[in-house]
């Protein structure tokens, strides 16, 4: 080694730091001039042991087996004398080849190196050491030389993780399977109201009364007149609309992005059209009016108030209820009530209960009458909707109005001189109740309701 080189010239390795480049460079070459000397020398040595390697017998194993081992003790005397010598390193790598080529078919496999040697020859370049043809020069290895298709770090595979191919690689062996989006919860109304075409821009509709006074008359008896009025009822058509915009690019090279984007939105148009139904049944609706000479009650729950709000409704319309409206913790609340003795209210299989059909509507069964119940998330924890809803109209124009234009927007950097497309979904719609239905849709609080039957 360099070092022992070094101690035995009388110099220690800090000494030879603070030499002169010139010095030091003087000294690293007479240490290899040594090593090439000795390689020389073994050089000399291989021919001779080729010679005797020929004339040695097959079956004299332990004659080969001592000339193999010899040549390797040789040659790694060398290895060790080079370690921290980068000439000397250069110098070694024709002399392995032929001690390789030698003893290749006599049982040579390579040279066994410890750590420290292996480690010493990790930054060159060098003929492989450990039983590789002669003339094929190697990398001393590394990490980063290892090909993976995902990232790996230097924690997982020391020291330096490897060399991936990327996920942009990776995505070439994907496979696309669709596409997924959260689930849309949508009012199921449009379910009860009555639907309509939609053909003008106004509909108008005649509202008409009559008030006759009929009597039981005596002979010759003055006889009542009846009354005919009405009035003219006139509601104007309303429309949604929705802009969004795209390039020129994504039109033409990414058709099916284009043609998706305008499907969500004329989906999400079309679940726009329950929430404005909606709306209207909140502007349309009449609040609960309490049935004189009902008793009061000391402490009503949520069944009481709807039995209250049905006995008010056929008071006003005559008619039953056919459905009624609330939230999910409404339905909470109902199907987890109990009474004094600790039963579930809609289990009792008396007053009240709570079934489903075969086609499968609910509906809460109040002593025989059975009014549908179904669960609207929009409506509000303490509120209710009950009535007849197929009075509401909803008229529709049969289907979306969908418009194109190029750069035809006032904001900045939309025009058509950086080929933005303005894209526009248009639904035409009106939804009425008529005035003479006024009164066959509720919409209270449970609060309210309470509030009115309380002792």
């Amino acid at each position: 080694m360099f070092k022992k080189f070094l101690e035995k010239k009388g110099i220690t390795e800090e000494a030879f730091k603070a030499l002169e480049a010139e010095k030091q460079a003087e000294l690293q070459n007479e240490y290899l001039g040594t090593i090439e000397s000795q390689i020389e020398k073994q050089e000399q040595d291989l021919i001779s042991l080729k010679e005797t390697l020929g004339k040695a017998e097959e079956k004299d194993a332990a004659t080969i087996k001592e000339l193999v081992d010899k040549a390797e003790e040789n040659l790694k005397a060398l290895v060790q004398q080079s370690l921290s010598n980068t000439p000397a390193k250069g110098a070694l790598k024709g002399f392995i080849g032929k001690v390789a080529e030698v003893f290749k078919n006599h049982g040579y496999k390579g040279l066994s190196l410890g750590d420290e040697e292996e480690k010493g020859y990790k930054e060159v370049e060098f003929k492989t050491l450990k039983g590789g043809k002669p003339g094929v020069v190697i990398k001393a290895f590394d990490s980063l030389d290892t090909i993976s298709v995902n990232d790996v770090d230097g924690t997982t595979y020391p020291a330096s993780g490897t060399t991936s191919l990327g996920e942009g690689f990776k995505s070439l062996f994907a496979y696309f399977v669709g596409y997924f989006e959260k689930p849309r919860p949508v009012s199921m109304i449009m379910d009860h109201v009555t639907l309509e075409d939609l053909r003008g821009v106004q509909v108008k509709m005649w509202n008409d009364d009559v008030v006759a006074d009929f009597r039981v008359l005596e002979e010759c008896e003055l006889k009542p007149y009846a009354r005919y009025s009405g009035s003219v009822q006139t509601e104007d058509i309303s429309h949604v609309a929705i802009l969004w915009r795209t390039t020129t690019f994504l039109r033409k090279w990414f058709p099916a992005i284009a043609n998706r984007i305008r499907q969500k939105i004329a989906r999400l148009l079309d679940e726009n059209l329950p929430k404005r139904v909606l709306e209207k049944i909140t502007e349309v609706a009449v609040p609960y009016t309490p049935v004189p000479n009902i008793t009061p009650l000391a402490n009503p729950n949520k069944y009481d108030c709807i039995a209250a709000a049905i006995a008010s409704y056929k008071r006003l319309n005559g008619v039953m209820p056919r459905l009624i409206r609330f939230n999910e913790v409404t339905w909470f609340d109902l199907v987890t009530n109990k009474d004094t003795t600790g039963n579930y209210n809609h289990q009792n299989g008396n007053s009240v209960a709570m079934v489903t059909t075969e086609n499968g509507a609910s509906y809460l069964n109040f002593a025989g009458f059975k009014i549908q119940y179904e669960l609207d998330e929009s409506l509000s924890y303490d509120k209710f909707q009950l009535g007849d809803f197929s009075e509401l109209r909803v008229g529709i124009n049969g289907e979306l109005d969908y418009y194109d234009a190029m750069g035809n927007t006032p904001e900045a950097n939309a025009g058509i001189d950086r080929n933005i497309w303005t894209s526009e979904l248009v639904m035409y719609y009106i939804a009425y109740l008529p005035e003479n239905r006024a009164l066959t849709i509720v919409e209270d609080l449970f609060t309210n309701v309470k509030a009115s039957l309380t002792l």
